[in-house]
């Protein structure tokens, strides 16, 4: 649980960092689009990239395949959905140009933490009962 809490305080601190310096824009959903629907966009997102990971995992694959795969699964998600949400997948990601950008991007938070949050969750419970039925 420390390191666990360790990692995710190095992410957001080095997002916040790297925003501040690059003076990165801050991740929010394509005009028109409303933010319950970037919401679920980013939740397809991750639950897709989480599913693709925690299946090589469980099938043993190299951590060369598994980091390859997420390159893909990342890039092709970024290319398709990145006009529309950013395609954060990574509430670390968004919170620090959030944080530098201010008011609009913070209100806009809940997009990216509880959609990519929504979509790991999923994925690991389709993990569990795909493990289940493998067991039975």
């Amino acid at each position: 649980a420390g390191a666990a809490a360790a990692y995710v305080t190095a992410q957001c601190v080095g997002a916040t960092a790297a925003a501040a310096v690059v003076r990165a824009g801050a991740t929010v959903p394509a005009e028109g689009m409303s933010s319950t629907h970037a919401c679920g966009v980013e939740a397809v997102l991750t639950f897709i990239l989480c599913a693709c990971v925690l299946r090589l995992r469980v099938l043993k694959s190299k951590r060369i395949d598994v980091a390859m795969v997420a390159g893909f699964v990342v890039a092709l998600e970024a290319f398709f959905a990145g006009p529309l949400t950013g395609a954060s997948m990574n509430p670390a990601r968004s919170l620090g140009p959030a944080l530098v950008a201010g008011k609009t991007a913070l209100e806009l938070m809940w997009v990216y933490v509880s959609g990519p949050v929504l979509g790991a969750v999923l994925a690991l419970c389709g993990q569990a009962v795909l493990l289940r039925k493998q067991s039975a």
